[in-house]
């Protein structure tokens, strides 16, 4: 069972995720009936019921829900999750991984909990009979747009595609008159464009999308969108009449495009790191960046018998604070300033430095 838990993780953490769903409908997968959230390297479909579980869970309602990831070769496991009001109960089916041990296996867990950054999420079982430390992670999302080298956007939009935001160009156009319109003072912030990056991948624009455009209706809206990912180009357009999940979804994420560009922030952030504690000494602190806490256990014991190099988390060296304040597994958030060393860990002296307050309970 140990074999297989590690063999679960390490699939959840190297899967590569995006992210969305169709609520209302009833799915099946290669076979697998009754499917809720589909989790594969081109995307995640069904986060809105992974979400709805959590919150039965917070408030005590029965609920069940069944997950199914994707290996890199393509085959199927099946993380089935039951929760009668006081107990949740995970159940691990990898019969149909043909390089697994095809063990069916159920564990029963005290809970649920989940960890959010601003380039991540994750939902884990705590208080498990196995597992690392009693954890098992059910699911994790990425959606860290530093691992991408190149993101943009073009946007038109209106009754007849008279306005367009370009990113890429820089370019901001309202009304018809293209001579009169056009500025080239459109900049987004990292932050802005982290969070776009978010909102495209928990849309899943990878996958197959039910979006359609030119209802004729005069009080809606026309939107043409155009996407920019390292070598790729992926194009939609759609009518606010359309009424869809997925319509529901590109519209939010353009409208949150459009205001962000009529409202700009000028002023350049701090940078601000969250992660877990690894080490207190020599008057420093090392954190890894944006991890969960199963992460940090498995982190905290396999970084001694490794480099930093062999992890795609980043690492800190903080300097500039009073250690004597933390510990190994304190949550922490720290504003950072001066310059950043290369490498693993980047040494960086530390502004400011918190606490989080832990989301795990025992």
């Amino acid at each position: 069972m140990k074999k297989w838990m590690a063999v679960l993780f390490v699939v959840l953490w190297g899967i590569q995720l995006t992210a969305c769903s169709h609520d209302t409908v009833v799915r099946s997968s290669k076979g697998i009936e009754d499917v809720d959230v589909i989790n594969q390297l081109r995307g995640i479909d069904g986060i809105e019921k992974m979400e709805r579980f959590y919150s039965d869970f917070q408030n005590g309602k029965i609920a069940d829900l069944r997950i199914v990831h994707y290996t890199l070769e393509g085959d199927p496991i099946v993380t089935d999750l039951a929760y009668d009001g006081k107990k949740l109960q995970v159940t691990f089916d990898g019969s149909r991984d043909a390089f697994g041990d095809g063990e069916i296996h159920t564990i029963a867990c005290k809970g649920l909990f989940e960890e959010v950054y601003p380039v991540n999420r994750s939902y884990l079982a705590y208080g498990c009979e196995e597992g690392l430390s009693g954890m098992v992670e059910i699911l994790s999302i990425e959606y860290d747009l530093s691992r991408q080298d190149i993101f943009e956007f073009q946007l038109e939009y209106g009754k007849g595609l008279e306005n367009e935001l370009d990113t890429k160009l820089g370019i901001k156009k309202i009304g018809l008159d293209s001579n009169m319109a056009k500025t080239r003072d459109l900049q987004l912030s990292s932050d802005v464009m982290q969070e776009l990056y978010k909102r495209l991948i928990l849309a899943n624009y990878l996958g197959e999308k039910d979006l359609k455009n030119r209802c004729h209706a005069e009080k809606d809206s026309e939107y043409y969108l155009k996407v920019y990912v390292n070598g790729g180009e992926d194009e939609f357009a759609w009518s606010t009449c359309h009424n869809s999940a997925d319509t529901t979804k590109f519209t939010e994420l353009a409208n949150y495009l459009i205001m962000q560009a009529d409202n700009p922030t000028s002023d350049i952030a701090e940078p601000v790191i969250q992660g877990y504690v690894l080490q207190v000494e020599n008057q420093t602190l090392l954190v890894a960046e944006n991890i969960n806490q199963l992460e940090y256990q498995w982190i905290e014991e396999e970084i001694k018998k490794t480099d930093f190099d062999s992890y795609r988390k980043g690492f800190y060296q903080l300097e500039g604070m009073d250690p004597k304040e933390f510990k190994p597994g304190d949550k922490v958030l720290a504003v950072l300033t001066g310059g950043q060393t290369e490498g693993k860990p980047r040494t960086v002296k530390v502004k400011d430095i918190r606490k989080l307050e832990s989301v795990w309970t025992e």
